[in-house]
């Protein structure tokens, strides 16, 4: 080694020996994932899984059994956009509940139309936001102008 590789903390750093990767690696000991990291993402990777293979069988009914068949659907969005835009925005658990609920509201019982996924998740429906508890005044009638005096 020369001197300047002595002071140099960036030539040392690529010759330590990396608890990731291994003696001899050319990855900087903060380069490579750590253990946190890599659990994390496999954690993500699982929490996502169930709703990454609901929407890809969901898929796969739109590609290939869904063009066999004449439109039919009542609802605008279809029921299987419906389900796939629930599954993306509100996860697995509630949003598999409202595909559940759309499907069920498939038969005469129901009245057609539109039917769009709602905004608001599972959590917000338990909670007040401060946004929704305060009143504005500019918007609320008088009763006056209801009954058009």
């Amino acid at each position: 080694m020369t001197a300047a590789q002595d002071e140099d903390p960036v030539a040392q750093g690529s010759q330590a020996q990396d608890p990731v990767w291994g003696p001899g690696s050319q990855q900087s000991p903060t380069a490579g994932p750590t253990p946190a990291g890599v659990r994390a993402l496999v954690m993500t990777w699982l929490h996502l899984l169930p709703r990454r293979s609901v929407v890809f069988l969901i898929e796969l009914y739109r590609t290939w059994v869904s063009p066999l068949r004449l439109p039919t659907c009542r609802f605008e969005p279809t029921c299987s956009a419906y389900a796939v835009e629930a599954l993306t925005r509100h996860g697995f658990l509630y949003g598999g509940w409202l595909s559940v609920v759309r499907l069920l509201k498939c038969g005469p019982w129901h009245k057609p139309g539109y039917d769009p996924v709602p905004d608001r998740g599972f959590r917000e429906l338990f909670t007040r936001s401060d946004e929704s508890s305060a009143v504005d005044t500019s918007t609320v009638s008088t009763p006056t102008e209801v009954r058009g005096n």
